[in-house]
């Protein structure tokens, strides 16, 4: 469709105002190695730049004209907001069990690459069972991506610049390892969604 450029900058939008926000909240100095936003330029514009992306990201969702979308993209935004505050709530609880630790994360990042997943679909014209496909993919491949994101975060190989406190470790030994078999268990899942879908046949799906 002639929005998918238009829709592509919206989830970018979305995902780095997370990212801003995220980082502020976590009083982070690094991400990736290089200094964050709020370490460069202070709190406060963080804050402002990451609410301009969410409020301009909104603008453009209307030029696309559908309310389908709007809600595809409406929705997982507020969940990541939700999902931030779940993080905050839980920071350094090293009682967090493996499934209050899947909630955080499929709300802060799982949600959003279904929502991507799920557009693409519906962009292309795809039939209900592909885009349900798409969107169980979105989010087993979103779920995977943080789980490894969070180990490699919490590993101290010198590459992340991460500190390791003693709350640190016991939630890397209490959750994180055992996450790496629910990481293997999701990546397996990745396949089953566009399994399901292959029955469809290549002319029910028009290039987006």
């Amino acid at each position: 469709g002639s929005q998918r450029f238009n829709l592509a900058a919206v989830v970018e939008f979305i995902h780095t105002a997370t990212l801003l926000h995220d980082d502020v909240v976590d009083e982070s100095t690094l991400r990736r190695g290089r200094p964050t936003a709020n370490e460069s330029f202070g709190n406060p514009a963080s804050v402002l730049v990451g609410d301009f992306l969410y409020s301009r990201a909104f603008q453009m969702m209307v030029d696309a004209g559908d309310m389908r979308i709007m809600q595809i993209l409406a929705d997982p935004t507020n969940v990541i907001a939700e999902g931030e505050v779940l993080q905050l709530m839980n920071m350094h609880d090293a009682s967090l069990d493996e499934a209050g630790y899947l909630r955080v994360i499929r709300s802060k990042t799982a949600k959003l690459f279904e929502a991507s997943a799920r557009l693409g679909a519906i962009l292309g014209g795809a039939p209900s069972s592909v885009e349900q496909a798409c969107a169980d993919y979105g989010q087993a491949l979103g779920t995977a991506f943080q789980v490894i994101d969070d180990v490699l975060d919490y590993a101290g190989d010198g590459v992340w610049h991460i500190w390791i406190g003693f709350d640190h470790i016991l939630f890397l030994v209490s959750l994180l390892l055992p996450a790496v078999g629910t990481w293997v268990a999701y990546c397996q899942l990745l396949i089953q969604p566009m399994n399901s879908a292959r029955s469809s046949t290549p002319d029910q799906v028009t290039p987006a």
